[in-house]
């Protein structure tokens, strides 16, 4: 496999982990304490951010499936 390819593998998963832990966050109430992970700045801003994409990923995820109702129904 070449560089890139995995580079875009590990990319994909990075967004479907941080999507599904929006998921979580937003059906339960829970969430990775985040703040505990780093004391640096950079690093803790980093982490804060990633969360952050993935809390808008899911949100337009929601979005898109809003638009289609012939395909997604909501059950609840």
């Amino acid at each position: 496999m070449s560089f890139v390819s995995k580079l875009v593998h590990l990319s994909v998963d990075a967004i479907l982990i941080s999507t599904t832990l929006a998921g979580i966050k937003k059906s339960t109430g829970y969430e990775v304490k985040h703040k505990n992970i780093s004391k640096d700045e950079n690093i803790s801003s980093f982490i804060d951010n990633y969360f952050v994409f993935g809390e808008k990923t899911l949100d337009f995820l929601v979005d898109q499936m809003k638009k289609y109702p012939s395909y997604f129904e909501k059950t609840k």
